[in-house]
């Protein structure tokens, strides 16, 4: 992943008073596509007992508000940016 996209989502979790942890990840989803192209990140949150892309995937809906805040702010921060 870009390390600015990495640094800008650890400033979007700051800013949103939110616990983050950077973390290695195999997950390749569509940043294996835009890496090439494009400044990419990727935003996980919690499931239960670590089990995800799993029929026993299960999350916190305060988790999915938690990934969105960021994401929207790292949006609008980017967006506002000059």
């Amino acid at each position: 992943m870009a390390p600015s996209m990495m640094h800008a989502i650890r400033k979007s979790c700051e800013r949103c008073r939110l616990p983050y942890h950077i973390m290695p990840s195999g997950a390749g989803h569509d940043a294996m596509n835009t890496a090439p192209l494009i400044d990419t990140g990727m935003i996980f949150i919690p499931c239960h007992g670590g089990i995800s892309h799993n029929p026993n995937e299960s999350i916190e809906w305060a988790d999915v508000e938690a990934g969105y805040n960021v994401l929207s702010e790292l949006l609008l921060n980017r967006a506002n940016r000059r």
